[in-house]
């Protein structure tokens, strides 16, 4: 019988790749090949839009997924340079000690296998842009943008990479509790239930990472927040102020990633585990079992990759989602504005008296400063900017300004703490 199903598995993979279609616009022959095929791993799937991994498995993005082998495909080729890249996850089913991934790598042609490739050096050591290596209680994006020094930290995005993550450690650099904005019945991202992730990458190379649900936005990934630092010690994990403050993504950096964009990356999905997964849900699962990889699954749907909307669009856009923010837990959103660098911030769309508050304030504020200082050029003796966002409606301090006009799309006639 063995014998039977492991010839079934071999002829099958002799006639073609081994995966499901997934039509898109331009491609209607795409789809999802597997390169751990066999019985002895998970599946994939896709369907009606949507595409998933249960088990160990790795998968990839296909130009013809009908190819009789991986010299009979491409690649689907993606520049993310302007671009934004959409989607819905469920992550409930990936429990403690389990990464699903989601990610693009440089695009190397197949044949005769899938030439998998990422940052590691036992797999070629290429460019890598993690969009989300997450499970139900934390949640990684990073950026990789060459071996470079290997496993320093020297504050480039190396093999060890630039990156932002909830749930390794048990506060914020603010104090506020990691499992209150994400994990399994949190305030913020409940991954009980699925969650959208928006990722934008701008064309001078810095990427954005929002995750949002049913109103609430829970900002995660920008050129701020970013770094590449060691990891807090064990004894300082529970005091927030021995956090390191992060370093950034350098022009350096963004330069890399728009070289490595212009060459052309590719879409891989995965589930793996590990014996330590401390890097990634640390503290978040101090108190839960590891899980068993053969039992998780995760799907998304609703994927896409567009162009970044303007300005005027993206405002519509954050109206739109943020429809049920009066389920927003104020409380949380604000001390997490004030960990990303700005005093208070809220999403468009809360009509509460304290943001009602807030926005006649500033907007008498900034009336009275025109007519006062009317004239007055950007080098002036401002101490305080007013400005939108669109996904926030922030007032932060004049040091605070630069890094808040780096993290989000905004219109504002002067440039104030930030790049051209």
């Amino acid at each position: 019988m063995m014998q039977g199903a492991t010839m079934v598995v071999l002829f099958g993979h002799a006639m073609g790749l081994e995966g499901s279609p997934f039509g898109i616009a331009g491609l209607p022959n795409a789809g999802w090949a597997t390169d751990m095929p066999g019985y002895d791993h998970g599946w994939s799937w896709a369907k009606k839009g949507s595409f998933g991994i249960q088990g160990k498995q790795r998968m990839y993005f296909m130009e013809n997924i009908h190819a009789n082998d991986w010299w009979g495909s491409k690649y689907v080729w993606f520049n993310l340079l302007g671009k934004t890249v959409t989607f819905t996850v469920d992550l409930s089913g990936i429990p403690c000690g389990v990464a699903a991934c989601l990610y693009f790598v440089s695009y190397w042609n197949p044949g005769p296998d899938s030439k998998y490739c990422d940052i590691q050096p036992n797999f070629g050591g290429c460019f890598e842009l993690d969009l989300m290596e997450a499970n139900s209680h934390a949640y990684e994006a990073s950026l990789h943008t060459e071996i470079g020094s290997g496993k320093n930290f020297d504050a480039t995005c190396n093999m060890n990479g630039c990156s932002v993550n909830v749930g390794r450690y048990p506060f914020t650099r603010s104090g506020l509790k990691s499992t209150e904005i994400y994990g399994p019945g949190a305030k913020v991202i409940n991954t009980n239930k699925p969650f959208q992730v928006k990722a934008t990458v701008s064309k001078d190379g810095y990427m954005t990472i929002v995750l949002s649900q049913e109103g609430r936005i829970l900002p995660h990934f920008n050129r701020t927040e970013a770094g590449n630092f060691p990891g807090v010690a064990n004894q300082d994990a529970w005091k927030p102020e021995k956090y390191p403050t992060p370093g950034g993504i350098s022009k350096v950096e963004a330069a890399k990633v728009v070289a490595a964009m212009k060459k052309g990356v590719r879409l891989v999905a995965s589930t793996w585990t590990t014996a330590d997964t401390s890097w990634l849900d640390g503290t978040a699962c101090n108190d839960q079992p590891h899980g068993n990889i053969w039992d998780a699954k995760m799907g998304i749907s609703n994927w896409k990759v567009q162009e970044t909307p303007s300005a005027p669009a993206d405002k519509t856009d954050a109206k739109e989602e943020t429809t049920t923010a009066a389920a927003n837990d104020i409380d949380v959103q604000l001390k997490f504005a004030k960990d990303q660098g700005a005093f208070a911030a809220m999403s468009k769309g809360i009509t509460t008296p304290f943001s009602i508050l807030l926005w006649a304030s500033a907007m008498l504020a900034g009336f009275v400063m025109l007519r006062v200082m009317r004239g007055l050029t950007c080098g002036g003796n401002l101490t305080q900017l007013f400005s939108y966002s669109g996904h926030w409606t922030a007032y932060a301090p004049m040091a605070d300004a630069g890094e808040l006009l780096e993290s989000a799309p905004i219109s504002i006639d002067c440039n104030v703490g930030g790049e051209e």
